[in-house]
């Protein structure tokens, strides 16, 4: 199994496909197995997915984890398949390390996209999630996150019983700090920073992550923002064919393009 090893942990990653490097981040506990249904992308760009420190098939730390140091992670990855820069791809709680790595190493950055995203947490009902995750983790419960987070995510059996698996075989005390650190976790400030271009998708149905639009608005340039008509949280794996198009599309119209412009 390919490992990328560095000063942490060994890293486990997966890559598929040639074109333009597009990084999978997934949330805290589920691992990049949360992406099985963005493979068929792999058609059309190179696709790296891997799992965070403590979390799948990647190694477990004693030191805290936390938003700098799973950037890291992604770092460790491309450092070890040479990708000069990537576009960092962020679901849920994953965009916090998304934004990180962008704004932490902007020279290896050609885009980023968030789904569900946000720069911080500033909402009642999110920081409720972030306080049960950390609450679950304690407890260790691992079999009962892996239960809700595979039926929430998934309808199909297969994918159902590979994630709850998947899910159970993450580190509870680190990810009781990657909670605990996604939840104290701010870029507001740094936001305005960001030089390359983002893309923001939420379901229209997920109204409590909506404000958060605004924040971007009001800071980065280069914006786009996409809601999926009917769509809830859960849009990678729930709608992932409409998922996929928004992200093709855009690679290949912000990414893609203006990389052939400048090699010219």
């Amino acid at each position: 199994m390919p490992y990328a090893r560095g000063k942490g942990p060994a890293i486990y990653y997966e890559v598929e496909g040639t074109g333009t490097p597009i990084v999978f981040l997934h949330p805290p506990g589920m691992g990049h197995v949360t992406f099985n249904q963005q493979r068929r992308l792999s058609s059309f760009f190179q696709i790296v997915f891997l799992d965070f420190r403590g979390n799948g098939r990647s190694g477990r730390t004693k030191e805290r984890v936390t938003v700098s140091s799973m950037a890291e992670d992604v770092l460790q990855v491309i450092d070890k398949l040479q990708l000069e820069k990537v576009v960092v791809c962020g679901y849920s709680n994953g965009s916090s390390v998304a934004q990180e790595f962008a704004l932490t190493y902007p020279e290896r950055t050609s885009g980023v996209l968030l789904c569900g995203g946000f720069p911080e947490v500033n909402t009642f009902f999110l920081e409720k999630e972030f306080d049960i995750g950390i609450f679950g983790a304690k407890h260790k419960w691992m079999p009962l996150f892996g239960q809700i987070l595979s039926k929430s995510h998934f309808k199909e059996k297969p994918y159902v019983q590979f994630l709850k698996n998947y899910v159970k075989e993450t580190n509870p005390i680190n990810l009781e700090s990657a909670y605990e650190e996604g939840l104290a976790y701010s870029c507001l400030d740094r936001i305005q920073n960001l030089k390359v271009p983002l893309l923001l998708i939420y379901g229209s149905r997920d109204f409590y992550l909506h404000v958060y639009q605004w924040q971007y608005a009001k800071r980065v340039k280069d914006l786009e923002i996409i809601h999926v008509s009917k769509a809830t949280h859960q849009i990678p794996t729930k709608q992932p064919d409409e998922f996929n198009a928004i992200l093709k599309n855009w690679v290949e119209r912000k990414i893609a393009k203006q990389t052939q412009q400048l090699n010219l």
